[in-house]
This record gives structure tokens, C-alpha cells and sequence, in this order.
């Protein structure tokens, strides 16, 4: 999984939301329907951690570190569409991300 590649998926589709979860295929809300994203094995930790380092500060992933959770805007760098972007911990060891 490429998050750039993602990302522009989200831009090309006009989609609102991109959740990412381990276990489950990438995601889009498009329109208030969730749809998985066409041919999308189901995620893996690392493919979470690798977007993740990918889009975040090394600062930023110390706050989430210490408080387990992380809610930022970022600039795509495939549009000039600014991304809310929220990692965060829920029901188990493995953050999920909102984009």
C-alpha cells in the first residue's frame, strides 16, 4: 500500500474520508457510503506504520506517542486540497488512521 498513492485515489473519487484499520481493505466515504477501495487486500500493521512515518513529523509521532492519538491538517502533496488527518489508537494495539 502506498498512502500517495491512496491519497490520490481520495482526490481522483472525491472522496470525504480515507479510513485505514489493520485487517481491513482501505476504505473511501464517498458521498456518506462506505466503500472499500476496489482490489485491496486487508492492511497490514506495517502498511499502517509505513504511512504513518510517511506523513507525519518526527515530531508529531512523539505527541502521539505520549498521548495516543494525533489530529493534524497536512498539505497534499499530489493536490493543493489540505487533509485533516486523525491516527489513534481504539480497541487495540494497532493505531487506526482517518484521512
Amino acid at each position: 500500500m502506498n498512502i500517495d498513492d491512496l491519497i490520490r485515489v481520495v482526490v481522483e473519487r472525491e472522496a470525504s474520508d480515507l479510513h485505514l484499520k489493520v485487517g481491513s481493505p482501505p476504505v473511501l466515504r464517498i458521498h456518506g457510503a462506505l466503500i472499500p477501495y476496489d482490489g485491496s487486500s486487508g492492511l497490514t500493521s506495517e502498511d499502517i506504520q509505513e504511512a504513518f512515518e510517511h506523513i507525519t513529523t518526527e515530531e508529531q509521532r512523539e505527541y502521539f506517542a505520549r498521548e495516543m492519538e494525533l489530529d493534524f491538517l497536512s498539505l497534499s502533496l499530489l493536490s493543493s486540497r489540505r487533509i485533516h488527518t486523525e491516527f489513534c489508537y481504539f480497541h487495540s494495539q494497532n493505531p487506526q488512521v482517518v484521512l
